[in-house]
């Protein structure tokens, strides 16, 4: 495999150079050949998925992308079976450093399920904000979180000092969680954190906001373990005190602690979002996953049409158009005449004669479509 991946290399710079590539494009394909060849080990995701049963390929897709579909607002309304299958039109989507997965003014036709990497996100006025693994990239989510949720009324501030963690191996990250909105903390390997989290949350009633901490714990090529959880209270008085904040794991024992310090202002009219929409980056090579939006239309389409009464509607609309061709050609596909079908009134119609060993002028098999229906009602 090394000879195969120097090969690849050496050629690659033949070819570039031969063709006078900008030294910059140049720098930019080397750095994902070694993502590629280091991080991801020359194993193409699409090639181990796609090789993979029906059933097979919807569990791994399921491992990774059920619950951040399930919690998106976006998804609120749909059934789990609909969830299910928009998890089989899921595929795998590296973004390079530099790329704009979604932008403020500019139509997004994907979602985005963020998985690893490093991504950052900017709102309409400027501020910017580090993305937690499982969040799901996207006008579309937004919009809908948004909506469910209103727009955010003040600026939380989060100021990690110092951590005391007893589990931890040396590079841990906090994430800080508000209803369904996180944002991360960089990965730190060492006792003294002093780093400042912003975002933007929505305040119910009074002046104290609830937070959630999560500790976790980066590992190369491995999931992220989860150290513990804890809580604090931001207020919006005028000096925040350090707090000492317990982390606890999922037994509920004490596993370490974080001193901070939380601060909640109100939004100034400068600061007041007038738009959900935000400016997703990636900081470096990022694996996601990606839905097309013509997907999840496709099966709202669908899913539409099955509650329609009459079952000529329920028809895909790529077997209508055969049915309209043959009507044009004054013929059914078994060669029987289609005058005095009535096609809004498909009850009346008995039964409709076809050969299913039709073939067409050039020696093909015909598509064959069945229609039955029970006697006419009294």
């Amino acid at each position: 495999q090394a000879g195969t991946n120097n090969r690849r290399i050496q050629c690659s710079k033949l070819f570039m150079t031969t063709n006078n590539v900008e030294e910059h494009l140049q720098t930019r394909i080397f750095e994902y050949y070694a993502f590629a060849d280091n991080e991801m080990r020359n194993i193409d995701e699409n090639v181990i998925i796609g090789d993979l049963s029906s059933p097979l390929k919807s569990e791994i897709l399921s491992h990774f992308c059920l619950v951040p579909l399930r919690e998106c607002a976006y998804f609120d309304a749909y059934s789990d079976g609909a969830i299910f299958s928009l998890i089989k039109s899921l595929k795998p989507y590296v973004a390079v450093p530099g790329e704009h997965l979604s932008e403020i003014g500019k139509e997004c036709n994907s979602l985005y399920m963020f998985q690893k990497g490093s991504l950052c996100t900017k709102d309409a006025t400027g501020a910017i904000t580090n993305v937690a693994e499982g969040a799901i990239i996207g006008h579309l989510a937004t919009s809908a979180s948004s909506k469910r949720e209103g727009l955010p009324t003040h600026q939380l501030q989060i100021e990690l000092i110092t951590a005391n963690l007893s589990r931890s191996k040396g590079n841990p990250y906090v994430i800080v969680e508000n209803g369904r909105s996180r944002c991360r903390s960089l990965i730190k390997n060492s006792r003294n954190w002093m780093e400042k989290i912003d975002m933007k949350v929505k305040v119910e009633n009074g002046k104290n906001h609830k937070t959630k901490i999560i500790v976790k714990e980066w590992r190369k090529r491995q999931n992220h373990a989860t150290i513990g959880r804890g809580e604090v209270v931001a207020s919006e008085s005028v000096s925040s005190d350090v707090v000492v904040c317990s982390i606890t794991d999922e037994r509920g024992k004490a596993v370490g602690s974080i001193e901070l310090r939380a601060r909640l202002t109100a939004l100034s009219e400068t600061k007041q979002l007038s738009s959900h929409e935000l400016t997703c980056t990636a900081l470096s090579f990022s694996h996601l996953y990606r839905l097309d939006i013509s997907d999840d239309q496709g099966l709202t389409d669908y899913i539409s049409r099955s509650t329609s009464l009459n079952i000529v509607d329920r028809i895909p609309t790529e077997i209508c158009e055969d049915i309209k061709e043959l009507e044009r050609e004054n013929k059914m596909p078994g060669g029987t005449p289609n005058d005095g079908v009535d096609w809004d009134n498909p009850v009346s119609l008995k039964s409709i004669p076809s050969t299913q060993n039709s073939v067409d002028g050039e020696g093909k098999r015909r598509s064959v479509f069945f229609l039955e229906w029970a006697d006419t009602p009294n």
